[in-house]
């Protein structure tokens, strides 16, 4: 039932988070012009800001502190912002997809995978 409550609760933070994120890529790439990958990683950065806090606090009720929790963190997110920056580079710049939709398919796969890294490595108690 535990798990199932993180779930939730991470679905909620991630629901928020992502929609924030979401409209920060739209905005960068498609008002101010800027390359989508580029547009990924920056809206991608804002996101870690904001996930930290609510994930370590509300979905995953986390007592972890200090530097190697937020680094860890960090880490985890830099990677899934690198790897979501490439599959929109592949998917939409040479294969020629529309940026909108990859970006958007590439955020369920990422928070997904996140979802499990912080259970099991990041936030377990």
């Amino acid at each position: 039932m535990d798990t199932i409550l993180q779930i939730i609760r991470y679905s909620y933070v991630g629901i928020i988070v992502n929609i924030l994120c979401y409209l920060i890529y739209l905005a960068l790439s498609n008002l101010l012009n800027i390359f989508p990958p580029l547009s990924a990683v920056l809206s991608g950065f804002v996101g870690i800001i904001f996930s930290y806090n609510l994930h370590r606090k509300f979905s995953f009720r986390s007592s972890s502190r200090g530097l190697k929790t937020l680094f860890n963190f960090s880490a985890s997110y830099s990677l899934a912002i690198i790897a979501n920056a490439t599959i929109i580079l592949i998917f939409s710049s040479i294969l020629e997809f529309r940026h909108e939709y990859v970006a958007l398919m590439s955020l369920l796969i990422t928070s997904v995978t996140l979802f499990l890294v912080q259970r099991i490595i990041i936030f377990k108690e």
